[in-house]
């Protein structure tokens, strides 16, 4: 498990998993086309989500592009996701039209290997622990790990960009197509030390962003900031005056 994919959100703990990969402009997919890749890789998790107890998932596809931000996010049918989910910063929604799967449930029982009486088959509960609570687990045996991670990162990134909080805030900015033409650049900056923000208040700014407001979150030391190629860099007063949430 890595522990650069362990999110201490505010509404709780979410572990990941990512694959990086590059496609030329013409295997886009349009919106709504899910692709026999997605949906194999769809069918695992949803397998996988059975075979623990009906473990709550989901699944985004997310890459940059001439385009801009793609992002493909697939939901299981009455996830408590689909609550409140709001579409309205997609410029053109795909027409979304369910995958149904037909996931085997597991036997709860096994059997095991015969004994000189002959074969027999005992019932075995699944494991009673909380998803949730597996989760925090795993983020606190990781956290010496990620923190060493970001120690190391800090430490190879030699350009100070700002401060936040005090904090010493070191990166650069990216191009979203290091490959071909971008029309997004991507700021990534790792800091010094962690700096406690409301978690919950960055989730809903983001959800409620206004033409004038930054695409930027911090999650534990690496900050990131979305910004067009057609508008001039924010400064980094302007940056950590939002991710503070100061006027």
């Amino acid at each position: 498990m890595r522990p650069d994919l362990l999110y201490d959100l505010a509404a709780g703990p979410v572990a990941g998993e990512a694959r990086g990969r590059r496609r030329r402009a013409k295997q886009m997919f349009p919106a709504g086309k899910g692709t026999p890749e997605q949906r194999k890789r769809l069918e695992k998790l949803a397998q996988w989500s059975v075979d623990h107890g009906d473990h709550a998932y989901f699944m985004s596809w997310v890459w940059l592009g001439q385009g801009g931000v793609y992002v493909d996010i697939f939901l299981p049918d009455g996830s408590a996701a689909l609550t409140g989910l709001k579409t309205g910063w997609i410029d053109a929604p795909g027409d979304a039209k369910p995958w149904r799967f037909d996931i085997p449930r597991p036997d709860h029982r096994r059997v095991v290997a015969p004994s000189p009486e002959g074969d027999f088959t005992v019932n075995v509960p699944l494991p009673a622990v909380s998803g949730q609570a597996a989760t925090r687990a795993a983020i606190s045996r990781v956290g010496s790990e990620a923190e060493e991670a970001m120690d190391r990162a800090f430490i190879r990134e030699e350009h100070e960009i700002g401060t936040l909080s005090g904090v010493p805030v070191r990166g650069r900015w990216i191009a979203g197509n290091t490959l071909g033409e971008a029309r997004h650049e991507v700021l990534l900056g790792i800091l010094g030390e962690r700096v406690e923000l409301d978690r919950r208040a960055q989730r809903e700014r983001l959800t409620t962003l206004a033409g004038d407001r930054l695409d930027t979150f911090l999650d534990g030391r690496l900050v990131t900031v979305v910004r067009s190629v057609e508008s001039p860099r924010p400064t980094w007063d302007r940056i950590s005056e939002e991710l503070l949430e100061q006027t």
